[in-house]
C-alpha cells in the first residue's frame, strides 16, 4: 500500500472513507496487548501524536520511493477517521508508518 495523495480540500471525504488496510493485514505486534501496552516505537509514535499532538519540528525520515508529505496526511486521516474504532486506528497508523518511514525524530523525546 502506497500513501495516498489527498488534495487538503478532501479531508472531509478522508474522515469518512479512512484510506486503512484491512484489519487482516496488520501484524499482531501493531494491535494492543491484553495490558494496553504497546509493542514498537511506531506505536509510541502515534499514541504520542494522537493523544498530545506532534510539534511542529517533528523529523519523519521516509523510505525511498515514499513522498513524505503524502505519508504524513495519510496517516494524520487515519487518526482522524471517525468510523473505525480507536484501537484499530492505532494498529493501522503504526503498521502504515512501519512500512513507509524509517524512523521519526520528535524534540525532547530522546530518540
Amino acid at each position: 500500500m502506497q500513501p495516498r495523495h489527498l488534495d487538503p480540500l478532501d479531508l472531509w471525504e478522508a474522515a469518512e472513507e479512512p484510506p486503512l488496510p484491512p484489519m487482516t493485514e496488520i501484524p499482531k505486534d501493531f494491535w494492543l496487548g491484553d495490558r494496553l501496552e504497546r509493542k514498537t516505537k511506531w506505536n509510541d509514535v502515534v499514541f504520542e501524536w494522537f493523544f498530545h499532538g506532534l510539534p511542529h519540528d517533528a523529523d519523519f525520515i521516509v523510505k525511498r520511493g515514499i513522498d513524505r508529505g503524502d505519508a504524513i496526511r495519510h496517516v494524520a486521516d487515519v487518526l482522524r477517521s471517525r468510523l473505525a474504532s480507536h484501537e484499530y486506528k492505532e494498529a493501522a497508523a503504526a503498521y502504515l508508518m512501519s512500512q513507509w518511514v524509517d524512523d521519526v525524530k520528535l524534540p525532547n523525546k530522546g530518540n
